[in-house]
């Protein structure tokens, strides 16, 4: 349904010419400030479908990823990390949510985006979301599905990792991320029915 409705839009035609031309002949088909709101709906999705566990939906998605990124990168004035970390908070709030779906690949995609999202990033992107996390890993991890729990593991596997950098006492947030995890810890880690997360 996603693909059918976004595959038409003119969107694509307007950000694919965003590439092709100067800035000063470039078509207006949309506006700067109309795709900047659209890339607050639309980026969150991309970045999540680029991880779906079917191999057509990955792949079709990842080209369109990448005609999104140049469009709105202005042909190389922003890069791809510098979009993320600016929609930083659009696309974690959709992945927390979508990752409570009741339909398996919606959790198994949430899962590896999340994870490739954490990866690397500094506790001022995490630090409003860090029990937020912990607690939906805990969910993925008791899931009823197989192929959902392996990829909690990853998830798990890149979540502890950023959250021993932030207690590291050479970070600047090691303070107030200890508080903040060790008061997770004892209240729900320590007592998690998931080996993973224990």
């Amino acid at each position: 349904r996603f693909l059918g409705s976004i595959g038409s839009h003119p969107i694509w035609e307007s950000l694919e010419y965003f590439g092709k031309f100067e800035a000063n002949n470039k078509p207006k088909f949309f506006s700067e400030n109309e795709i900047s709101k659209l890339s607050e709906t639309m980026l969150p999705r991309l970045y999540r479908y680029r991880f779906d566990p079917s191999h057509k939906t990955r792949e079709t998605m990842k080209k369109l990823w990448s005609i999104f990124i140049e469009g709105i990168g202005k042909n190389g004035e922003k890069s791809e990390l510098e979009i993320i970390s600016s929609h930083f908070d659009s696309i974690i709030e959709y992945l927390l949510k979508v990752s409570q779906s009741k339909k398996k690949n919606n959790r198994i995609s949430s899962c590896s985006a999340l994870s490739s999202l954490v990866r690397n990033k500094e506790w001022f992107y995490l630090k409003k979301y860090v029990i937020e996390l912990w607690d939906n890993l805990a969910e993925l991890c008791n899931d009823f599905r197989e192929e959902v729990q392996l990829k909690a593991g990853e998830f798990s596997k890149a979540l502890s990792s950023v959250s021993i950098k932030f207690c590291d006492k050479s970070e600047n947030s090691s303070n107030e991320a200890v508080v903040v995890l060790i008061n997770w810890l004892l209240k729900s880690g320590i007592v998690n029915s998931s080996i993973q997360i224990r």
